[in-house]
């Protein structure tokens, strides 16, 4: 193997010719590569034949959203009008792609409402201080893989 192997994560079995794995792949450091494979004979009269061989490699989802913090505290006002941003969270996932796409969710809030994506949470319902003066929700960051 020529150009492309620079980490040597691939080999070639010299009995068969077989390129296969020698070291750790990981789709986040490199999603292909591109090997050029040189063979020649070893008789009187050395031939040589070149290909070019692409490698793609297929992402896992091997991280889990994380939040940066392990709580977040928001003050709004009772007269805070329908769809009030109250506040933001956010969670982050080191998989590239589809797997390290987030979705948020707020299962159980009939006050707030979550904007899947940004993560802003907004006023639903008027709030009475004299009825309740504090809310605790549960957010859950959930990963597409």
């Amino acid at each position: 193997i020529t150009p492309g192997n620079n980490t040597n994560v691939f080999l070639i079995r010299s009995y068969s010719g077989e390129v296969v794995i020698s070291n750790e792949l990981d789709y986040e450091r490199q999603e292909s590569y591109i090997l050029t494979i040189v063979a020649s004979n070893t008789g009187s009269t050395i031939t040589t034949a070149t290909f070019t061989l692409t490698i793609n490699i297929t992402n896992v989802n091997e991280a889990y959203p994380v939040f940066p913090q392990d709580s977040y505290s928001f003050d709004v006002s009772e007269n805070a009008s329908f769809n009030y941003p109250v506040g933001t969270v956010s969670a982050t996932d080191s998989d590239h792609g589809p797997a390290g796409v987030i979705t948020l969710t707020m299962p159980g809030s009939s006050d707030f409402a979550i904007n899947q994506k940004t993560g802003e949470i907004s006023l639903k319902t008027g709030l009475d201080y004299l009825l309740k003066q504090f809310y605790f929700y549960i957010v859950n960051a959930i990963d597409n893989g």
